[in-house]
């Protein structure tokens, strides 16, 4: 029971640091190429913008953006001829929205808590697995027994 309590702990933890950052701090680099290549995504249906990477975690962090009705309107001729257009036109985009760009940003950043909350889970599951009070050889720190001086 006290092991749950520790990992429902961490989690709250862990969520109020995300949501405090989520809000206070202003986008990266790539932040807004994210976004948009998301909403891209939801909104077209194809892998145009930001297509070095699998689109799973753009669209899981742009959904609720694009459920509150964010949209584009991305035509590929009126973005420079970069080899990444993304980046550009995330910066772009938002410069077109001063007034709720902050929002949409901590919006999406919120459901980065979901990958914490699922990477915690595993690793707590496959911790206690491996080291369960049935297998005698966990029952002693790393480096062996405490010696007294």
């Amino acid at each position: 029971m006290r092991r749950h309590a520790a990992i429902l702990i961490l989690l709250v933890v862990q969520f109020a640091a995300n949501a405090y950052t989520a809000f206070r701090l202003g986008p990266v680099y790539d932040e807004p190429g994210h976004l948009v290549a998301g909403l891209s995504h939801w909104q077209y249906g194809t892998m145009v913008l930001y297509k070095v990477n699998p689109p799973l975690p753009r669209m899981v962090m742009t959904l609720p953006a694009f459920l509150m009705g964010a949209r584009i309107d991305y035509r590929p001729a009126l973005t420079p001829a970069l080899d990444r257009p993304e980046i550009h036109y995330g910066f772009t985009y938002l410069a077109e929205r001063p007034r709720e760009r902050l929002r949409l940003l901590a919006i999406c950043r919120l459901t980065t808590w979901l990958w914490l909350a699922i990477g915690s889970v595993v690793l707590y599951a496959g911790g206690a697995t491996r080291c369960s009070a049935a297998r005698p050889e966990c029952s002693q720190p790393a480096c062996g027994p405490r010696r007294r001086w």
